[in-house]
């Protein structure tokens, strides 16, 4: 009895959320501008795809103080943007994304509030408002009308994004066709310069 062909995964396998997510982009947190930002950040995130489902992946996220005894507020959240990003982005709250924090991370939706950072964690992109693969990096920052009061949004860090996904192949160079065309295309020229009787190979290639 014929059966439709069907992903050799297992039941249990595809059921296992935690076990099949790859990373499609990634990167190192560098600091923002530190005449705006009290703080600065440091860790990675990763931009992890499960089939049609994304998510950000953080490590070790952690908030540094750049003055000793500085009490300030620290307060950022998490924007994606697919601009380049970089230590000053004023519009940052007006092009990017603000990726919202489950409360079972923080009530008020931060992931740095106050000396406080929420280490290694995930947060789901399925509310995205594109496609998350767009996005070419993320920042985290102090919104403009937290306390105390900024012109812009304070950049803690920013991560430009790299493409980890695989380069898809051409036909032509899985199946070796490059290099073939190479070869025929030397032992032609060799008959040639002998002066050889033999058609070349277009000849005897009929069109299906």
């Amino acid at each position: 009895m014929d059966r439709d062909p069907e992903p050799i995964l297992s039941t249990e396998r595809a059921q296992d959320v935690g076990g099949l997510w790859t990373t499609q982009k990634y990167g190192d947190f560098v600091q923002g501008d530190k005449r705006l930002a009290p703080a600065f950040v440091t860790g990675r995130v990763e931009l992890q795809q499960l089939r049609g489902l994304f998510k950000l992946t953080f490590s070790e996220l952690t908030t540094v103080r750049r003055r000793q005894g500085d009490n300030s507020c620290l307060r950022a959240k998490v924007f994606l943007t697919r601009k380049k990003t970089k230590k000053r982005m004023a519009d940052l709250e007006e092009t990017g994304y603000n990726v919202p924090v489950p409360s079972s991370l923080d009530a008020r939706g931060y992931v740095c509030n106050g000396d406080e950072t929420s280490g290694s964690f995930d947060l789901t992109l399925r509310d995205a408002p594109e496609d998350p693969l767009f996005y070419r990096g993320l920042c985290i920052a102090k919104s403009a009308q937290d306390a105390p009061l900024t012109e812009e949004p304070a950049v803690y860090g920013f991560v430009r994004f790299v493409d980890d996904r695989p380069e898809m192949s051409t036909t032509e160079n899985a199946l070796g066709l490059h290099e073939n065309q190479d070869l025929m295309g030397k032992v032609q020229k060799a008959q040639d310069t002998k002066g050889s009787n033999y058609k070349p190979i277009q000849v005897y290639t009929r069109t299906v």
